[in-house]
């Protein structure tokens, strides 16, 4: 049994939503929305796949167009292919650990900022403190 067009027109409304276009109702997408559905895709497969688009238009490696029907809606082969990518990107999303978010909150860096110390100066720094010792000896004071 075909999608209801109560079907096809909540989920043009949830499309202009996410992407902020306002592109009308129109017999075409209700065709391309109706055989979307029959794909068996629903609402959070859209808000993934918008999420993902939008965030590679932010990154300039899309271009704005992407979310258009005639891109986004009409060619299902098109969505199908985003909707994998997106998933996918989705399971490989770094979390924040709750030491992070700490350190983010307190404006502390991640890792602290120390330089490597050649292996010279930190031998040096060692025969200094055992001269050091040996001189403190000398003296009587340890």
């Amino acid at each position: 049994m075909p999608p209801s067009s109560d079907d096809t027109q909540r989920i043009h409304a949830q499309y202009r939503a996410l992407t902020g276009l306002d592109v009308p109702y129109t017999m075409q997408l209700h065709y391309a929305w109706e055989q979307w559905l029959i794909n068996g895709w629903k609402e959070p497969d859209l808000a993934c796949v918008v999420r993902y688009i939008k965030q590679k238009i932010k990154e300039g490696k899309r271009p704005k167009e992407s979310l258009l029907p005639r891109n986004l809606v009409m060619r299902c082969e098109f969505f199908a292919e985003d909707l994998a990518i997106s998933r996918a990107e989705s399971r490989n999303e770094r979390k924040e650990t709750p030491r992070q978010s700490i350190l983010r909150a307190a404006g502390r860096p991640e890792q602290p900022k120390t330089e490597a110390r050649p292996v010279k100066d930190i031998l040096g720094s060692c025969k200094a403190f055992e001269q050091w010792k040996q001189d403190m000896k000398a003296q009587g004071l340890l």
